[in-house]
């Protein structure tokens, strides 16, 4: 069995909640990507803005439960805005930096790693302007 994740815009919790069951609709941006815990992007966060994870954790940076379904092992979660800021800020220079330092973390060393991670992030940047250009935020559905 393997874990889903969607990241999707939503303007508030109630609508992100609304997206529970079936996952996120047409309706909201979206952005499948399958492998990349949200939690994974407390570190994301922590390289982007040069602050350390306990300090972007310590600050409430963690992603938050917004709606769970018992016994499905289906959530959503709320990505705190400070993340969408810092993706949505960066430079491609500086996204290719944090993903370099990201994959050293990670303990990835090919080249074909750090460039599908470079991608990775470009997406996530992406997914978080629309979010802050519009006022809104950034969620993710994770499903078994």
């Amino acid at each position: 069995m393997s874990v889903l994740y969607d990241y999707f815009v939503a303007f508030t919790d109630d609508e992100a909640e609304a997206m529970l069951e079936d996952g996120p609709d047409g309706e909201l941006l979206l952005l499948e990507l399958k492998g990349l815990d949200p939690h994974d992007l407390i570190a994301v966060e922590a390289l982007l803005t040069g602050a350390g994870v306990d300090a972007t954790i310590g600050r409430g940076h963690a992603p938050r439960i917004v709606a769970s379904l018992p016994g499905h092992h289906t959530v959503v979660l709320f990505l705190d805005d400070g993340l969408r800021d810092a993706l949505a800020g960066a430079t491609a220079e500086r996204l290719t930096a944090v993903a370099a330092a990201w994959a050293r973390l990670r303990a990835l060393v090919a080249q074909e790693d750090l460039d599908a991670l470079t991608d990775l992030l470009g997406q996530l940047v992406w997914l978080a302007r629309e979010a802050r250009d519009s006022g809104a935020h950034l969620y993710c559905w994770v499903g078994v």
